[in-house]
């Protein structure tokens, strides 16, 4: 369902970046760098880093395309426990 106002485009956006903040830190410990996940997903490694930054939307195939590559479920992606990953400093 698209977002229809102000409040669930907001709901939308936070959702995009705290998936974006899930699949970097995953890539992160994995040592998987921007160009190899994009690569690996089908996209290129520009359109991945403006999901990963949530400025534009996770679509269910993206998701299913990065768990896939991470080896994790969806559920992992977007409800990924806090504090169980370091903070990526690239």
């Amino acid at each position: 369902m698209a977002a229809t106002g102000p409040a669930e485009a907001t709901v939308t956006r936070d959702l995009d970046v705290e998936i974006g903040r899930n699949v970097h830190h995953l890539m992160w410990d994995r040592r998987l760098t921007q160009t190899a996940m994009s690569e690996a997903m089908g996209m290129t490694q520009s359109v991945l880093s403006k999901k990963l930054r949530g400025a534009i939307t996770w679509t269910a195939r993206d998701l299913a395309g990065a768990a896939t590559v991470l080896g994790v479920t969806i559920d992992e992606l977007v409800w990924a426990p806090r504090g169980s990953n370091p903070q990526p400093t690239d």
